[in-house]
């Protein structure tokens, strides 16, 4: 069975994408994670993981969709490999199934996911800061109009 995984971050517009990708690709089923910088339960991923079977494989748009880290998706490779489950990236054109990958193609690939997900906790950062920004101009804001009110008609509102 082809189980199509997509996950996208609090700052991205890429989900309608990796899902035409993954239907495309012959997916019966596909699952979406919602996920942000700080929130780290992944309960689609999860459930994959509950429900593969031998045989399986396990399609994703690219390697930093699977895994936040280097690490982490060698520990999701590896969770596939004891469950003789098959990875397929249609980004990079990996399919553990049928072919094996050498070994300078395959540190150019991490070199990628790295520098994409590099960037994808800038970008999540940057939204953070710019909404706390805009919080705090808003406050500002509210206050300076309270104080200039008060002093208009001569008495406080409070």
């Amino acid at each position: 069975m082809k189980i199509g995984y997509a996950r996208v971050s609090m700052t991205e517009a890429t989900l309608q994408e990796q899902l035409q990708s993954l239907h495309e690709a012959g997916c019966q089923d596909v699952v979406v994670d919602k996920v942000g910088e700080h929130v780290f339960d992944r309960f689609a991923w999860s459930r994959v993981q509950e429900k593969i079977k031998p045989g399986d494989i396990i399609v994703i748009w690219r390697l930093d969709r699977l895994a936040r880290s280097i690490k982490h998706l060698v520990e999701c490779v590896n969770s596939l490999y004891e469950k003789q489950a098959y990875l397929v990236s249609l980004e990079e054109g990996i399919d553990t199934q049928r072919q094996e990958i050498n070994f300078k193609e395959l540190c150019n690939h991490l070199a990628i996911m790295e520098k994409r997900l590099i960037k994808e906790r800038h970008d999540n950062v940057y939204a953070v800061e710019q909404a706390e920004h805009a919080e705090q101009s808003n406050k500002k804001a509210e206050f300076e109009w309270k104080e200039n009110f008060e002093s208009f008609v001569g008495f406080s509102m409070l």
